[in-house]
């Protein structure tokens, strides 16, 4: 059950709390000299922990979270640091055995986490390739060079003459509360150029709405493409340690042939000229439309991450 704790401190394992607001400092404190993995940004627990079912702590200065399986029906522990590594694991997967509701295997595991344990036989540790997050080359996204590319610059050659001067695109102002309207507007054009209900859609509609709302409390960068002056497509980033910027939310009106195309472009050529070096575009979940699509970005690199659990355990 979840601990209440004191404001902004972390109870100890195995106690826990329900992710807030106010647990930023404490988390990014320990989340701080880590690559951006899409997983442990602050941002990303608290904006989807909607119904408060998204718990933490702290373990050996470690952080560890209880969440819901991003692609199955139970809950999974997982954790981030670099102490006492093989104490923690060996803990969390004891605890976890004995857990009704828990599965007895910790995922989202990072590799840079457990380098030590990789040759240790008491543990099954097995790739999560569905959840490897992708790492992208901005400024290779903003000019598109080189053959491998030569598609997409035919694509977008054409959609710039299909709209001549009416197209623009730039960085957007998220204190203008006009802009906010526009964002959530692009949204819903989306939703229904996708032909999705919002049963489909109401989780990211509610992750985006108080991303907006909170703005100020992250470093976000956000984008915008515009044909004849109305907001066609937007991308909302974070920005991160060591030139990365973690992709949060990337919506446009579909009926605009390469639209995303176009965005991705504009998006990665303003982050470059503010100094970001690589966009993580986040897991693909297994699905293979995403994957395809992300593949045709040419990542550099993948922050992989791993399956941990005794080796005399069975998959829950």
């Amino acid at each position: 059950m979840p601990h209440k704790s004191n404001a902004g401190q972390l109870p100890s394992f195995p106690e826990f709390t329900s992710v807030e607001i106010s647990h930023q400092n404490a988390l990014n404190q320990i989340t701080l000299h880590s690559l951006p993995y899409s997983d442990f940004l602050f941002s990303n627990l608290w904006i989807w922990n909607t119904d408060g079912s998204t718990l933490v702590s702290e373990l050996n200065g470690n952080l560890v979270v209880r969440i819901f399986n991003y692609d199955a029906s139970y809950f999974v522990l997982t954790f981030t640091g670099k102490s006492q590594v093989k104490e923690t694991v060996s803990a969390l997967l004891s605890y976890a055995k004995e857990q009704p509701d828990l599965s007895n295997q910790l995922e989202y595991v990072h590799d840079s986490d457990i380098e030590g344990l990789l040759s240790d036989n008491e543990f099954s540790i097995v790739p999560e390739r569905h959840n490897f997050d992708y790492i992208i080359d901005a400024a290779k996204l903003a000019d598109l060079s080189g053959s491998e590319n030569q598609r997409k610059r035919n694509a977008l050659k054409k959609f710039e003459e299909r709209y001549e001067n009416r197209v623009t695109g730039g960085r957007l102002d998220l204190k203008d509360s006009q802009v906010r309207k526009d964002i959530l507007q692009v949204f819903f054009d989306w939703e229904k150029s996708r032909n999705k209900s919002r049963e489909e859609t109401e989780d990211e509609l509610i992750g985006t709405q108080r991303l907006l709302d909170n703005f100020s409390i992250f470093d976000l960068f956000a984008v915008g493409v515009f044909i004849d002056n109305k907001m066609v497509g937007f991308v909302i980033s974070e920005l991160t340690s060591a030139g990365y910027a973690v992709l949060h939310f990337e919506k446009a009106d579909t009926s605009h042939k390469d639209i995303f195309l176009y965005l991705k472009q504009v998006n990665a050529r303003e982050l470059t000229s503010s100094g970001v070096k690589y966009i993580n575009y986040e897991q693909d979940l297994g699905i293979e439309g995403l994957r395809q699509s992300k593949m045709l970005m040419h990542p550099v690199r993948f922050l992989k991450k791993y399956t941990v659990g005794f080796n005399d355990s069975e998959a829950k």
